[in-house]
This record gives structure tokens, sequence and C-alpha cells, in this order.
């Protein structure tokens, strides 16, 4: 009921009706993307015009596809940056380790 409440108020304006996309963030990197309470959440909402409701693991995006475009993009940046910084800590430990062998 909520939704269509939401929808019909667009038509009355004359407006878009705003798009809904679903982003599911893997349970390792939820607390990267999503942050200590939601903190990052309520940041991309304070900066984008999109709302973001959140259950689990998956994000439910509604907004302009532009705006969910740039979340989406700066969700992929941080978890690819993540898991290089993920990667030169362990070469470097590996390296560490092998030098104290030889």
């Amino acid at each position: 009921m909520k939704n269509k409440l939401f929808y019909k108020n667009y038509a009355i304006r004359g407006e878009q009706r705003p798009h809904l996309t679903n982003i599911n963030i893997e349970n390792s990197e939820v607390l990267d993307i999503f942050g200590i309470n939601n903190e990052n959440i309520a940041f991309f909402e304070k900066n984008l015009p999109i709302e973001i409701f959140q259950k689990g693991n998956q994000l439910t995006v509604r907004g302009e596809k532009k705006d969910i475009n740039l979340l989406r993009n700066a969700i992929t940046k941080t978890i690819n940056e993540k898991k290089i910084i993920k990667k030169m800590i362990l070469l470097t430990q590996c390296r560490r380790i092998l030098k104290c062998k030889f």
C-alpha cells in the first residue's frame, strides 16, 4: 500500500516513477559497505537523491538510474579496493615469513 501511494504521488506531479534496484552484498563485505550502525547508508542517502532500504545483506535502492549507478559503482570500487588491500597484506606477511626461514 505504501508503494502504491508513493508512486501515485509521482504520477500526480507528472514526474517519472523512480527505479527500484536490489544490490546484494557478500556477508564478508557487509560491514565495509554498510558501516557501523549503517552510517555509510545514511551518508549515501544524505548525499544522493536516493532512498536505501537494508535487510540482511541486501539493499533495495529507490531513485533515478544515474544515482543508483553512482551508488553501485561506489560499492563495487570499495569492494575491489578492499580485496587489493587484503592481497597486499597477505603478500607482505608471506614475504616476511619466507625471509625468516632462509
